[in-house]
């Protein structure tokens, strides 16, 4: 399957955040718009990108921590502590 094809499925929908945003607010917004990753821009650069498995990482840390650990709650977290950095880009 080509890149074109899956945007095209996808749809031309963009959705952003800022490496300074809180992790608990990109939560909300991948689940209001039914979206499993947001684009990090940085200053109208590519910073990395925000997936469902990095969040799903973090939760995971907090329970086997008992949530008491040294991992901060979510609402502590910024996007630029868990974002994939230098996400693999294609041209469709």
């Amino acid at each position: 399957m080509q890149v074109s094809e899956v945007l095209r499925v996808k749809g031309n929908a963009l959705f952003t955040v800022t490496p300074d945003s809180m992790l608990s607010d990109c939560i909300v917004t991948m689940a209001e718009h039914d979206v499993g990753s947001l684009v990090v821009m940085d200053h109208g650069r590519l910073a990395g990108m925000l997936t469902f498995r990095e969040v799903l990482r973090v939760l995971a840390r907090r329970q086997l921590e008992h949530r008491s650990g040294p991992t901060p709650p979510m609402a502590e977290i910024v996007v630029l502590q868990e974002m994939k950095n230098d996400p693999l880009v294609v041209s469709p």
